[in-house]
């Protein structure tokens, strides 16, 4: 989700080396960076992240998930949801089976049983 540039966005993708990450840039710059998240790059997977001001929490497969509470607060004005791109161009390769959005923040152990294969 960015606000149509790269300045102010969020990110869950999956990397060259099939490791789910997440990555926040606020205000230009890169906030977060969660590394590798327990995913896996055959067969379904299923992955749910929260993001609000300075509280961040994604999660695969019913694993372990990170956390992050440096955001750097709100980031910026938010309106647009790239589904199968980064925004600038990086696109999937793989499908997406369904995308679920909940209006409110789940918790954390919410989080990792709708990710549970």
């Amino acid at each position: 989700m960015d606000d149509g540039t790269t300045n102010n966005r969020f990110i869950m993708a999956v990397n060259a080396g099939y490791d789910l990450d997440v990555r926040v840039y606020n205000s230009g710059s890169l906030v977060v960076n969660t590394g590798t998240i327990l995913y896996s790059s055959s067969g379904v997977s299923k992955a749910a992240m929260t993001l609000a001001p300075d509280d961040l929490y994604a999660t695969a497969n019913g694993g372990a998930g990170q956390s992050d509470t440096s955001t750097g607060g709100e980031i910026g004005q938010l309106t647009t949801l790239n589904i199968g791109s980064d925004g600038p161009g990086a696109e999937l390769f793989g499908w997406i089976r369904s995308l679920t959005y909940y209006p409110q923040r789940l918790t954390d152990t919410q989080l990792v049983a709708l990710t549970e294969v």
